[in-house]
C-alpha cells in the first residue's frame, strides 16, 4: 500500500496532462500512486494516460461517463483510495519536487491531520510572477514558523480563503464526511468541513502550483452554477454555528446575495438556454434568495447598503433584477427576448 494516493480528476487535458504527469513522476518522494480519473474526456487525454501507466505502474487510469463536475469524481475513486493520506490536484496542477517529501514530513512531526502547503498561481504566458499579491496571501511560510492550529481556528481562515483549500488529508477523514453532488463547488465546501473535523491542521512552506485560466464568467455560465448557492447556504449556516469573525460571516452573506441576484439577471437573459431545468434553478434561487436576506446585517459600505434596500421588498428586487439583465445583455452583447 502506498502511504500517498494522489487524486487527480481529468477533462479534455490532452494540452497539459505531460507536464502534470511529469511533475508528480519527479518528486523526490517515491511511495505513491496517482489515480487519473477522466470524465468522459473527447480528446487524446484517455490515450496520454494509458501510455503512461504501461511506463510507470504507480499511474493508474479510470474511465468514467461525463458527469460534468469534481465531485462526482470524488465519489467515483473513494473506493479505490487505499492510502492513509490523499492529495488532490487537477489535470494542470504541478507539484514541486519536494512537495510530498516534505508534507509527509511535517505530518509526521506534528500529528496534524491534514497538511497545506504553499499554493502558487500561475499561467502558461505570464508565469508566477504575474500574481505577487496572490501569491503572497497563499505562502504559508509564516504559518509553518507559528506552529500547528486547530481545525476550527482553519476552519475560519479558510472560509474567506485567507488559506488555500490544497492538502494532504487524513484519508479516513474525508471518507468519513464524503462529497455531495449536488452543485459543482461541493468540493469547495467539503474542504472546509473537512478542515472544520481536523484536530490539528499544520502548514508546509514547499509549493502546490495552481494553474489559472481566462475563463469570463459572463460567457461562460453553465446549469451547474446555478447550484453553487446551494454550498454558500451550507458554509454560511455553518460559518453561524461555529460563530466566527461577524464581520466574515457579514461579508460571505452580502456577497452571496449579489451572487444570487446575478444569477436571476442572468437567466432573465438566457431562459430558452435553461428551459428544461429552468423551474429548478427559479426555486433553487428563491430559496437562496430568502436564506440571504434573512437576519441581514446593517449594511457597511455603499454596495451593502443597495443590497440591503433591494432585500426589503420583491418589488425592488425585480426592479433590480430587471435593471441588472438589462447591464448583463450590454455587456455581454447578449440578443435575447427572454423574460423572467
Amino acid at each position: 500500500m502506498s502511504k500517498i494516493s494522489i487524486f487527480i480528476p481529468v477533462y479534455n487535458g490532452e494540452s497539459y496532462l505531460a507536464k502534470t504527469i511529469d511533475s508528480i513522476l519527479n518528486s523526490s518522494f517515491k511511495d505513491f500512486e496517482a489515480l487519473f480519473v477522466d470524465d468522459g474526456s473527447s480528446d487524446t487525454s484517455v490515450d496520454i494516460l494509458k501510455a503512461a501507466s504501461i511506463k510507470d505502474k504507480r499511474i493508474k487510469v479510470f474511465v468514467k461517463e461525463h458527469e460534468g463536475s469534481v465531485p462526482y469524481s470524488w465519489n467515483f475513486i473513494f473506493k479505490y483510495i487505499k492510502s492513509p493520506w490523499t492529495l488532490y490536484m487537477s489535470h494542470d496542477d504541478l507539484l514541486h519536487p519536494n512537495l510530498l517529501e516534505n508534507l509527509i514530513i511535517t505530518q509526521q512531526k506534528t500529528n496534524a491531520d491534514c497538511v497545506i502547503p504553499s499554493c502558487r498561481f500561475f499561467t502558461e504566458e505570464k508565469g508566477i510572477d504575474a500574481f505577487p499579491e496572490l501569491n503572497k496571501i497563499n505562502d504559508m511560510t509564516w504559518r509553518a514558523k507559528l506552529g500547528s492550529i486547530s481545525g476550527k481556528t482553519a476552519f475560519e481562515l479558510m472560509f474567506d480563503y485567507e488559506i488555500p483549500g490544497f492538502a494532504l488529508w487524513k484519508t479516513d477523514l474525508i471518507k468519513k464526511h464524503g462529497m455531495p453532488t449536488e452543485a459543482f463547488n461541493s468540493d469547495e465546501g467539503m474542504q472546509r468541513i473537512w478542515i472544520l473535523n481536523c484536530n490539528i491542521v499544520a502548514f508546509e512552506p514547499t509549493p502546490f502550483y495552481y494553474r489559472l485560466h481566462n475563463n469570463s464568467i459572463g460567457s461562460g455560465i453553465k446549469l451547474h452554477h446555478f447550484f453553487s448557492v446551494l454550498t454558500e447556504k451550507k458554509l454560511l449556516t455553518l460559518a453561524k454555528q461555529e460563530k466566527i469573525s461577524e464581520i466574515k460571516i457579514h461579508k460571505a452573506q452580502y456577497k452571496s446575495l449579489f451572487w444570487t441576484l446575478w444569477l436571476y439577471a442572468y437567466l432573465k437573459n438566457h431562459k430558452n438556454e435553461f428551459s428544461s431545468k429552468y423551474q429548478d434553478i427559479i426555486t433553487t434561487l428563491n430559496d437562496a434568495y430568502s436564506f440571504f436576506c434573512k437576519d441581514l446585517s446593517a449594511p457597511i459600505s455603499r454596495k451593502d447598503k443597495i443590497l440591503y434596500l433591494i432585500s426589503k421588498s420583491s418589488f425592488t428586487k425585480h426592479l433590480y433584477i430587471s435593471i441588472y439583465s438589462l447591464y448583463l445583455k450590454k455587456k455581454y452583447k447578449i440578443i435575447t427576448n427572454n423574460s423572467l
